[in-house]
């Protein structure tokens, strides 16, 4: 095997040929053969490297040799091995979807909102019982400027194509297949099947969770197929019809690289709700700064026509004559000062209200609620601790004054014995 180039996959008895034995073997036999299949593992991961970062041009080359259809058999493949399957996986990331992704990741935090009508319908408060019971916002509701896709058939010149646009791929024929494969591992999983697809549940997880994080990122799923993946993780909490399993993924003993990936996949939903909540403030703030501003003109009009003394008249005009920054800035301070009580009681309890629903919304409490239980503990693990805190109302903030424990050795042992008990690890081995 001098030759990379001569390493061909034929899609109709998926085979490998090697040019020194003259021979074709399929690629099944990858699982007998460890040679071979250490080779063409290191080929792959190869392939990955020189199309990384973007090489839209090498990916453009690199389709000649591992079209669409292998990538989509070698994926759906149950039989193949789980090293393979693996880096069939990453290889399909690599040359379709990374660039798209990693575009978007970037401007993750670049809050580009413009200021329509669609905008202002963005209405938080009326998504809190919904966020409250899993409910996600639907993908309508979200104005963001963000990077598109770009097709090839948006630009003509040839060679500007392969260096500007990644290799055009069927988005709604993975989607859909990510979508009927989640379910169907999730229950092998819960069902202690012996054998799962690809040898253990890290090689059938891992590679199938951070492809539904490039497409979460990408903004391909509905807002009910969020749902139904979340479902399928944590039932009890994102109940659906058609969901009829006792115990989600969560609940069971996972390896670390599994949890690592969920993690990463929970973390792009943060991105994802985190975004609808940035717009509400934007819209809420947007229509509550012309409210004040009505109302201060409203009271300018009124001292115009009024006939008070001049030393009145000049005291209550002070807040005319100042720069505009300074106005609004007093004007949102209401709260903490007094000498601006002219301002309407309707608009005062208008921003108190927001703000104690988006505190409940993001699970904030007050002071005087942060209680915690000394004796209480929580035994779910820590990633659905994560959805709890996304989706839960019963979070509760840890207070600032809370006396640190004192590293005593019984409290050490109280700490491992926790950790291992959350986390479903392996048991904790003390030498003595």
């Amino acid at each position: 095997m001098q030759n990379d180039q001569n390493l061909k996959l034929n899609l109709y008895n998926q085979a490998i040929y090697i040019p020194e034995r003259d021979r074709w073997i399929s690629v099944l036999e990858l699982n007998e053969n460890e040679k071979y299949r250490e080779f063409f593992h290191n080929l792959l991961m190869l392939y990955e490297a020189v199309c990384a970062q973007s090489n839209n041009y090498v990916a453009h080359q690199l389709c000649n040799q591992i079209d669409e259809k292998q990538l989509m058999y070698c994926i759906q493949n149950s039989y193949l091995n789980g090293h393979i399957r693996r880096r069939f996986y990453d290889l399909l990331i690599k040359l379709h979807l990374e660039s798209f992704a990693v575009s978007r990741q970037m401007t993750k935090y670049e809050f580009v909102i413009p200021l329509n009508s669609k905008l202002f319908s963005n209405k938080l408060v009326d998504h809190k019982e919904l966020m409250k019971n899993g409910k996600l916002p639907k993908h309508d509701d979200f104005v963001s400027v963000r990077p598109s896709i770009i097709s090839e058939s948006q630009i003509k010149n040839e060679t500007q194509k392969l260096y500007l646009v990644p290799p055009s791929f069927n988005i709604e024929a993975l989607k859909q297949f990510v979508l009927n494969s989640f379910p169907d591992s999730v229950k092998l999983c819960i069902s202690h099947v012996r054998d799962p697809t690809g040898g253990s549940n890290s090689f059938l997880f891992v590679p199938l969770i951070k492809l539904l994080n490039q497409l979460l990122v990408m903004d391909v799923f509905s807002e009910d197929d969020l749902h139904l993946l979340m479902a399928y993780l944590d039932p009890k909490k994102f109940t659906s019809e058609s969901v009829s399993i006792p115990e989600g993924l969560l609940s069971a003993n996972l390896e670390d690289e599994i949890k690592y990936e969920i993690c990463l996949f929970l973390h792009s939903l943060c991105d994802y709700v985190l975004r609808f909540r940035v717009e509400a403030v934007v819209s809420f703030s947007s229509n509550y700064v012309n409210e004040i501003q009505c109302d201060q003109k409203k009271r300018y009009n009124e001292l115009k026509e009024s006939s008070l003394p001049s030393a009145l008249m000049a005291k209550k005009t002070k807040e005319f004559r100042c720069p505009a920054k300074d106005q609004m800035q007093s004007l949102v301070n209401f709260k903490s000062s007094s000498h601006h009580l002219d301002l309407s009681e309707d608009i005062k309890n208008k921003l108190t209200d927001f703000h104690l629903s988006l505190n409940q919304i993001c699970q904030i409490k007050q002071r005087d609620e942060q209680k915690v239980s000394d004796n209480q503990v929580d035994s779910s693990g820590f990633v659905s601790k994560i959805v709890k805190v996304l989706f839960s109302s019963d979070y509760s903030a840890i207070a600032e004054n809370q006396e640190q424990m004192e590293p005593t050795q019984e409290n050490l042992i109280a700490i491992c014995e926790e950790v291992s008990q959350d986390e479903n690890s392996h048991k904790l081995v003390s030498n003595k």
